[in-house]
């Protein structure tokens, strides 16, 4: 258990501490955060769209049902709230000598991209108007989406925030003439660094080993690893993983499929964690570094398939949008010529004819299940015109919508 007792005050929450710390993780992480008292009735919200309070006031309806079960059958102080919209909080409880004093709630986030499917479900499920679909869509777009590598450094993060003693303003005060020259020349040195490690990141996804290693030997590797004594091997290692997940992601932009790269990945860790000098280390990263940059050269010559399951995944989060053959060729980054080419090789279907699939296979499922009218569902599933949509659903479905309606329910 952690020790939040100096955050406990005349037996309550102390709000002003809670929220300057909730300050600082929302500028540090962009989540925003709700604190609770220990009848699990909000007391402060920090940074919280207005939006959800507007449109979706019962956001937290079946918190306490979720905490009275935590608190009786569990002890530990953090946990993932599913809220009722498919969006979730981390939640930390405030215990103290086995008492609950209130908790915080950091979020909302998602934990992948808003389908355009779950959202007309969450629409439909919670009697929301289908008239608010667009501004809920924009809502859903603000939010972070954080995988479990993301929320285990923010959970490290917000302990660090909430046991350690929060520093005062005169703690902050440094008196240094030279100061703001260091600090220029600092600022200076990060951006060098960090638009080469963004050029190095980029080609590993192109699978440029020629170019990869380049710009290893001159930039990357001096900056990660600096000092090769035996004093700062925990703090070399620290580096190589930091580097072996921001090279993961990059062969994982490069279409190398997530659990090959995860594989790859967590063999290099265990070899990191072994490894008992910084130059076996740097061998280690070296030798990662090159079969990462292959195995996205290899994809890309034997298999398309990634790019074209990414393409088809965006467009079936997006076809309520205007979807161009331009915006998914930009999204998967290939010239628009050869993105369609390869679609129709891939699929055996063209760009256009697929997301009228897709918006018809949606427009029959709300036709089905929700009272909308077939004019609500065609523009909820992307068409303008209902005319239009008529006649592409009549062309795929071989009916009308309203027969398909009549047809499939009771």
């Amino acid at each position: 258990m952690l020790q939040f007792s100096h955050l406990i005050k005349n037996n309550k929450l102390d709000l002003l501490q809670i929220e300057s710390i909730s300050d600082t993780i929302y500028y540090g992480t962009g989540l925003n955060s709700i604190i609770l008292d220990s009848n699990h009735t909000p007391i402060s919200l920090k940074h919280t769209a207005e939006y959800i309070n507007t449109y979706l006031p019962d956001y937290i309806i079946n918190f306490s049902s979720f905490m009275k079960d935590i608190i009786t059958n569990h002890k530990d102080d953090f946990y993932i709230y599913p809220a009722i919209y498919d969006f979730f909080y981390i939640t930390i409880l405030f215990n103290v000598d086995n008492n609950y004093y209130g908790s915080l709630l950091l979020g909302p986030y998602l934990d992948s991209e808003m389908s355009e499917h779950t959202l007309n479900q969450i629409i439909h499920s919670n009697s929301i108007p289908i008239s608010y679909k667009n501004k809920l869509k924009n809502f859903y777009n603000t939010l972070p989406i954080l995988d479990s590598n993301r929320r285990y450094h923010i959970y490290q993060l917000v302990i660090s925030l909430l046991v350690n003693k929060e520093l005062s303003q005169n703690e902050f005060i440094i008196n240094d003439s030279n100061l703001d020259v260091k600090f220029h020349n600092h600022i200076k040195l990060f951006n060098n660094n960090y638009t080469f490690e963004t050029q190095f990141l980029e080609n590993i996804s192109k699978g440029n080993i020629k170019k990869v290693m380049s710009l290893y030997e001159r930039y990357i590797h001096p900056c990660y690893f600096k000092n090769k004594h035996i004093s700062y091997l925990r703090t070399n290692k620290n580096h190589a993983i930091e580097l072996v997940t921001l090279i993961s992601r990059s062969t994982i932009t490069g279409y190398i499929d997530p659990e090959q790269a995860l594989l790859l990945a967590n063999n290099c860790l265990n070899e990191i964690e072994e490894t008992t000098s910084t130059d076996k280390l740097i061998a280690i990263i070296q030798s990662f570094i090159i079969n990462s940059t292959n195995s996205v050269l290899d994809s890309s010559n034997i298999s398309h398939k990634n790019i074209i399951k990414n393409a088809t995944k965006y467009m079936e989060n997006h076809f309520s949008e205007i979807v161009k053959l331009e915006d998914v060729s930009n999204h998967v980054n290939l010239s628009t010529n050869y993105f369609s080419s390869l679609f129709k090789q891939e699929l055996n279907i063209s760009f256009a004819n697929y997301l009228n699939q897709v918006r018809i296979k949606e427009s029959q499922h709300l036709l089905i299940t929700t009272d909308y009218t077939i004019l609500d569902i065609a523009i909820s599933v992307g068409f303008k015109n209902q005319n239009y949509f008529t006649t592409i659903f009549h062309k795929i479905s071989k009916m009308t919508p309203k027969q398909y309606r009549m047809c499939n329910t009771k």
